[in-house]
């Protein structure tokens, strides 16, 4: 359903992620198979552009204890879409898919080098 900016959830296996929403965001019914085999039936619609800092929109936070392997399945809302990973510095540490199609589904992996606090946003 529907959320508004400023709505928080906990997800992922131990609540590992924590969802920071913005009005446009959705989360959508949405069947989608991966070239993996992975099978998904619903996705976050961000809707809108994330902001990060003071007042978090669209951004998936998650921290690391040490290095760390994440991998994302996700589907490009447009394109040139890209997913970036930001640490806590505000830098960008990945920038995904650069050049990405509307509606094609990608996998990125990307190695985390340190343990921190990372925020993956879109683009």
């Amino acid at each position: 359903g529907a959320k508004a900016d400023g709505d928080v959830e906990k997800a992922g296996t131990d609540n590992f992620f924590t969802i920071h929403y913005s009005a446009k965001t959705k989360i959508d019914a949405s069947s989608k198979t991966f070239e993996d085999g992975y099978a998904a039936s619903k996705r976050i619609n961000m809707g809108g552009s994330s902001a990060v800092g003071a007042t978090n929109k669209n951004v998936i936070e998650f921290t690391t204890a040490g290095a760390a392997t994440l991998k994302i399945w996700w589907v490009s809302g447009g394109d040139g879409r890209e997913i970036d990973i930001w640490n806590a510095e505000g830098t960008i540490i990945e920038t995904t898919a650069v050049g990405s199609t509307k509606n094609a589904l990608y996998i990125s992996t990307i190695e985390i080098a340190e343990e921190g606090k990372y925020d993956l946003i879109k683009n």
